[in-house]
């Protein structure tokens, strides 16, 4: 949701893009399980937006991203790195 004009926290959803930023050291110090952090980040929303079982799961039919998550890496994140026409 948009308050202030910046995105927030929607009840229990996240930003994908939290996932690589902050939620990979918080996976890796175990304070919260990978599968968690992909809920907060994929189902949640979907449900949330009433896009879920098209979106937000892997199943057979649904529009599904990967991402490719290595809580060993460490990479410093640049805007050159994004992919995005917004």
């Amino acid at each position: 949701m948009i308050r202030g004009g910046k995105a927030v926290s929607a009840g229990h959803t996240l930003p994908p893009s939290w996932i690589a930023v902050d939620g990979g050291k918080i996976v890796a110090k175990g304070r919260l399980s990978l599968e968690r952090a992909v809920a907060l980040c994929s189902e949640n929303p979907a449900r949330r937006f009433g896009l879920y079982p098209k979106r937000g799961i892997i199943a057979v039919g649904s529009d599904t991203d990967f991402a490719i998550v290595d809580l060993n890496k460490t990479v410093k994140f640049t805007r050159d790195m994004v992919l995005s026409r917004s």
